[in-house]
């Protein structure tokens, strides 16, 4: 049996194998395009007011978080919560997460992120170091945790309590 020397039966194959790998990268892309996806960022930022007749005013270091839907679908997101590696005294049950609500701007949750937007939330970082104080090291690692009204969590990168020791330092030299 001898293979067909019509070129247009090789075209047609080949065209056959791209038009398969297509679909299937079409249907890849609308899965994967329909997942929910949330990017949450933590850093430490120092926060001044300004005066118009003092200038600058003294820093106050903050726990700025960010989240952003990455995603094609809006999400409802719940507070964001802290997270420690280990069980901490001082919360209820000994827990690993907490949340800081901002009772001076309380904010309603959940929240809805419409594809492309962000939320930030500031907390201040002297009430977290007083609450915890005699617990916490340099060497330990916090993140956020977020989740959406479907239970899916989302979390940051994890934060050395080092940058955060360095911001109050930067903001007690400031004010001297």
């Amino acid at each position: 049996m001898s293979l067909p020397t019509e070129p247009s039966i090789y075209i047609a194959a080949f065209a056959a194998i791209i038009s398969t790998i297509a679909l299937l990268w079409n249907i890849a892309n609308a899965i994967l395009g329909r997942k929910a996806k949330l990017r949450v960022e933590l850093t430490v930022i120092q926060q001044m007011a300004v005066d118009p007749v003092q200038g600058l005013g003294n820093p106050i270091p903050k726990f700025d978080i960010t989240i952003t839907n990455v995603g094609a679908l809006t999400r409802n997101i719940r507070a964001p919560m802290f997270q420690f590696r280990r069980k901490k005294e001082g919360l209820a049950d000994r827990a690993k997460r907490f949340q800081v609500i901002d009772m001076t701007a309380p904010t309603t949750y959940p929240l809805e992120l419409r594809p492309g937007q962000q939320y930030n939330y500031k907390v201040g970082v002297q009430g977290f170091v007083q609450h915890f104080k005699g617990q916490l090291s340099t060497k330990e690692r916090i993140r956020i945790e977020v989740q959406d009204t479907h239970n899916k969590r989302y979390h940051s990168r994890r934060m050395s309590l080092r940058a955060v020791a360095t911001a109050m330092h930067v903001a007690v030299k400031m004010r001297e």
